[in-house]
C-alpha cells in the first residue's frame, strides 16, 4: 500500500485568491518578492518554506493561518465584482 502525502497547506486557495486579484503568477512573485517558479510551486502543492507562504499571504492582503486551516471558509470575489 502506497503512502499519500499529506497536503499541509491549502494550495488552492494560493491560486484562487491570486485570481481573484487578477494577477498572474509573475506579478505576485513580484509583488511578494519570491520568483514566479515559487509561485507555481505553491499553487501546484509543492514542499515550501514557510516564510514564502508569509510572503504571498501578506501580498494578497489575508492572514497566512488560511493556508493551514482545512476549514477556511475564505470569501473570494473576483476582481471588480
Amino acid at each position: 500500500m502506497r503512502n499519500k502525502k499529506r497536503q499541509l497547506y491549502r494550495n488552492d486557495l494560493v491560486k484562487a485568491l491570486r485570481q481573484s486579484k487578477g494577477l498572474s503568477q509573475e506579478e505576485l512573485a513580484k509583488k511578494s518578492k519570491t520568483s514566479r517558479p515559487s509561485i507555481c510551486d505553491l499553487e501546484s502543492g509543492a514542499d515550501c518554506r514557510v516564510s514564502t507562504l508569509h510572503k504571498v499571504a501578506d501580498a494578497l492582503g489575508v492572514p497566512v493561518s488560511v493556508f493551514f486551516d482545512p476549514n477556511s471558509k475564505l470569501e473570494i470575489r473576483t476582481q471588480g465584482a
